[in-house]
């Protein structure tokens, strides 16, 4: 197994461990803002993803 493999999978479990904490702790209010933003990005990274496919 290569050494930046398991850097990019440390970082992800870190940053999934991070929002799931911040999602268990946070108030109602903020569940609904980290959903709505968590919502953004994904739709921001499909979007991202649809144009480099079109490009190829």
């Amino acid at each position: 197994m290569k050494f930046m493999t398991m850097v990019k999978g440390a970082a992800i479990l870190a940053v999934a461990g991070t929002a799931v904490y911040l999602y268990a702790s946070g108030t109602p209010s903020a569940k609904k803002k980290l959903k709505r933003n968590a919502e953004k990005t994904l739709h921001s990274a499909e979007d991202m993803l649809h144009s480099i496919t079109d490009l190829m």
